[in-house]
């Protein structure tokens, strides 16, 4: 099984604040609402959860009016969510179900556990599950979430949870283990002062480990507590054990100790010595409270057949000092020793073998080398047999692979085998059902904590230390290197100038022999040759989140030929696979894998080139998807793959933004024929999602790049468009020199279409900036040239919806209507739905400006309806309010109040900046 942030590959968490964790992400579950009917689902189990029962737990008993309207876009918003990680939720018959399996529920597991606690026959094994169940409870339950149905489901679970703690230390008590609670009593006591149950025990541990006033003192403050908070005297159990604690009573008195077993005298030898070979824990060790919790659930020492316990991460991360801390934390219940093996899996030495391991071993249990075997299985097998029933704490560390430990693992269950490894080891977990922690990089809390706890404390201010924490991949090992560097009283400031130059990190992050360079390079030896190429080919991937089809363009080979030596880099964490299958590298890995790429036969460069003409071509694709009746990007080869629809185009999009963003940044710098091209290929979604300035940076990049590429026709399309996102920041000035400088290339090179857009995009200029008979004047002269032009039906129904936008700002609201209405018409016959929408709303507009809301309302609805099928979020958002205003204006409120929350939703979901505006224009009305 695996372990990822203290819980299994896939664990819903809400005895703390509410989180979904999935093999070793955080997923993110939305606003404190959406939280909460997930929570609703989850409670019940695999039960259908009736709508109006959802609506009841989250809203209570007087939920707003359109509840219904909320709810279904949580649901939808959890079902996508829920879907990336491989849970399913339905809708039947009016009713949800959420498919999780009970033990991916906290709450579940602590139920079950608890209630396996108390019908199990050993105290041990009692006391052992019930601490099990208690390590899952994080803070208070259900934190930040708040319904009258939630407070009610959290004070329930609160009262188990007390009985729970109050069952667990009664068992430690009947085990003589009341020295080893007093503290933790203490504490719970003095947060909870009027529990009686916890009080009571805190008296009996206190007076069994001979500290009998105060055992009372407890009592009196207790009392006093009960009196002062309720006017009630301590209940007759608390003060029955305080008159037999006041007499010394033997009923509660210390539990007698069982004699020793006799010993067993098979013949006259001397006592087998006890190997004490653990490492000391590293004294600097932080954070890492989940992981050990994690390790403290999974391990009962006493089970029938214990597994062994894999700790898994990257070079670099920790793992050796988490299992040195965890062993030594535990190392008291294993009396007959505690083993250490370095298996110098990764490193400058070969992994030792199977046989010298062992014989390594049984030195240690004091086995004379005379009797030790030399064949692998009969050595294997002598040393279960020395093995058997002892209980001995065995850390093997750096294994390399699970051939290497699984002739290690002893017979039977009363040992414990912990075991390191940058390898995921997925044969342990296949077949001896080891338990995997894997091992993440530090937060910035603990790795800050991490660094002045050797360092000292740092003299900067916090954003430079979570610079200089992230330029340290937040890995303990390389954090080490930079405190020693602020130890030498480098400052702060001037290592993180350092670690910011690409050229020098890895230098800068090497200390005598520690050398974040040093620990990689073990891990890059133990590729094969395919798994080092795609290594170093990543290296030069300009994305920082790749998928398998990028990588295989990259690569010139087939994707399943690429998965496979994905799959050897993840194996070591190399690479990290994240639930939507792109690959993540972490900053240091790819700067060595950088440098190993300028060593490749090949030339890297023609491996830039391939993967930059699978972004162009594939962004193109989904391009001309999305406008689909207006003029193409460039000439291209036939498209490498062709997109179902609009939502499956901007969903590929959206998915490979950053990575196309970088790509266009580095063929810009680099290969400026395909730069331009790349970001034209991206103008229907940066006209769509509106990424302003992204828009500017990349397409000022892209005009150059087109300049130095000779390509006037290219120079002139980029330059045309980069008057948008101008005009849209009211750069007023910038976006009409773009117009014009597009004009002049178009009529240079006998463009007259080009040329005749150019001059409608100035004209949107001039009514962006309030100058109205400037438009008219320039769209005049684009509906001359579109006269010559007459198949140019899209560019005419742009002409006539600016022309009807001069003629609204110039206050002649009829003009701007009748404009309007002759844009729809040609629109509806020759543009895509986006184009529609975008007039339907502005038609509603020049209503509104005119106070016309019965004549608004119309095409204000037909755009958000047209707006939703042509899948624009920012443009439904202008279209529902338009629509609300409309509403409210003629007194429909509460259809009003439903476009509103429907508009505050999508706000929600896509961060707008108007979000809080709208939120309280909808108490507004409610209040009303």
């Amino acid at each position: 099984m695996d372990a990822l942030h203290g819980g299994s590959v896939m664990e819903f968490r809400l005895l703390g604040p509410v989180e979904l964790w999935h093999r070793g992400e955080r997923v993110e579950l939305g606003p404190a609402r959406q939280r909460c009917v997930l929570v609703a689902l989850l409670l019940d189990g695999q039960r259908p959860v009736p709508t109006a029962t959802l609506v009841s737990r989250v809203w209570g008993d007087d939920p707003p009016a359109r509840a219904r309207d909320v709810l279904y876009t949580y649901v939808a918003r959890l079902r996508s969510t829920l879907r990336g990680v491989g849970v399913q939720l339905h809708h039947r018959a009016g009713a949800y179900t959420v498919e999780v399996p009970a033990d991916a529920i906290d709450v579940l597991r602590f139920t079950a556990t608890v209630e396996q606690a108390r019908q199990a026959p050993a105290l041990s094994t009692r006391l052992d599950l019930l601490r099990e169940a208690l390590c899952l409870w994080r803070g208070v339950a259900f934190d930040g979430l708040s319904s009258g149905w939630i407070e009610r489901c959290r004070e329930r679970l609160e009262r188990r949870w007390l009985g729970a703690l109050v069952d667990r230390f009664e068992l430690e008590l009947a085990l003589g283990r009341h020295a080893a609670v007093i503290d933790e009593l203490s504490e719970l006591v003095s947060r909870q002062p009027t529990a009686e149950p916890l009080a009571g025990q805190l008296m009996l541990a206190l007076h069994r480990a001979g500290r009998k006033t105060e055992a009372l003192e407890v009592f009196r403050t207790a009392r006093a507590r009960l009196i002062a908070d309720f006017g009630l005297e301590p209940g007759a159990d608390l003060q029955h054990l305080e008159q037999a604690i006041l007499r010394d009573d033997p009923a509660v008195a210390a539990p007698a100790r069982p004699p020793p077993p006799a010993p067993v005298r098979l013949r006259a030898v001397a006592a087998r010595p006890v190997p004490a070979q653990l490492p000391a824990a590293p004294k600097d060790f932080v954070g890492r409270d989940d992981e050990l919790r994690a390790l403290e659930r999974s391990c009962r020492t006493d089970a029938a057949a214990a597994s062994p316990v894999i700790i898994t991460g990257p070079a670099g991360v920790g793992k050796t000092a988490l299992a040195l801390r965890w062993c030594w934390s535990v190392q008291h219940q294993f009396p007959d020793g505690h083993i250490y093996v370095d298996l110098h899996g990764f490193g400058d030495e070969p992994p030792m073998t199977v046989t010298a391991v062992i014989d390594r071993v049984m030195r240690a249990l004091d086995v004379p080398a005379a009797q030790a075997a030399h064949d692998p299985e009969e050595a294997a097998a002598d040393l279960r047999s020395q093995l058997a029933g002892r209980k001995v704490l065995l850390l093997f560390d750096n294994a390399a692979t699970a051939q290497q430990i699984r002739p290690l693992m002893p017979g039977g269950g009363s040992c414990m085998v912990v075991v390191t490894s940058r390898s995921r080891l997925d044969g342990l977990v296949a077949v001896q059902n080891a338990f995997r922690l894997v091992l993440a990089p530090l937060d910035h809390r603990d790795a800050t904590a991490l660094v002045e706890s050797i360092s000292g404390p740092v003299a900067a201010d916090r954003a430079t230390l979570d610079r200089l924490v992230d330029l340290s991949d937040r890995l303990p090992l390389a954090l080490r290197v930079v405190a020693a560097r602020l130890g030498d009283a480098i400052g702060a400031d001037a290592l993180v100038r350092e670690l910011e130059d690409e050229e020098v990190r890895l230098g800068v992050l090497a200390i005598d022999d520690v050398s974040i360079r040093r620990a990689l390079a073990a891990s890059i030896r133990s590729l094969d040759a395919a798994t080092g190429r795609m290594l170093a080919l990543l290296g030069v991937h300009p994305g920082r989140l790749p998928a398998i089809d990028s990588c295989a363009a990259l690569a010139d080979l087939s994707a399943a030929e690429v998965r496979a030596s994905l799959d050897g880099l993840t194996a070591v964490h190399l690479v990290h696979r994240t639930e939507e299958g792109r690959y993540r590298m972490h900053d240091l890995v790819r700067l060595v894998a950088r440098d190993l790429a300028a060593r490749l036969p090949e030339a890297p460069d023609a491996a830039m080139r391939r993967l930059l003409l699978w972004y162009r071509d594939m962004a193109n694709a989904a391009d001309r998807v999305l406008r689909p009746a207006e003029r193409p990007n460039f000439a291209s080869p036939p498209e490498p793959v062709r997109f179902a629809d609009a939502d499956t185009a901007m969903e590929w999009l959206d998915g490979e933004a950053d990575n196309l963003l970088a790509a266009a940044e580095r063929a810009c710098a680099s290969q400026p024929d395909l730069g331009w091209q790349i970001a034209a290929a991206l103008y229907g979604w940066l006209v769509r999602r509106r990424h302003v300035r992204r828009w500017i940076t990349l397409y000022t990049a892209a005009a150059r790049a087109a300049a130095r590429a000779g390509d006037r026709p290219g120079e002139a399309m980029i330059t045309s468009r980069l008057a948008i996102p101008f005009s849209l920041l009211d750069q007023h000035d910038d976006a009409a020199a773009c117009c014009r400088r597009a004009y002049e290339l178009r009529l240079d090179l006998g463009d007259t279409l080009g040329a005749a857009t150019a001059l409608v995009n100035l004209g949107a200029v001039h009514n962006n900036a309030g100058r109205p008979a400037d438009a008219i004047g320039r769209l005049g002269e684009a509906g001359q040239l579109a006269e010559s032009l007459p198949a140019a039906n899209h560019l005419r129904a742009l002409i006539q919806s600016n022309l009807g936008e001069a003629q609204e700002l110039a206050g002649r609201y009829e003009a701007a209507v009748e404009h309007y209405s002759r844009a729809l018409a040609i629109a509806r016959d020759h543009c895509a739905a986006r184009d529609v929408a975008e007039i339907l709303l502005r038609l509603a507009g020049a209503h509104r400006s005119g106070n016309r809301p019965a004549e608004a309302l119309g095409p204000a609805e037909h755009a958000v309806a047209t707006a939703e099928q042509a899948r624009d979020d920012l443009l439904e958002i202008e279209a529902l309010e338009a629509s609300a205003w409309a509403r409210t204006a003629l007194g429909d409120l509460e259809a009003a109040a439903g476009h509103l929350r429907r508009q505050l939703a999508l706000c929600d979901a896509v961060d707008h900046q108007d979000t809080d505006q709208v939120r309280e224009a909808l108490a507004a009305l409610d209040a009303r």
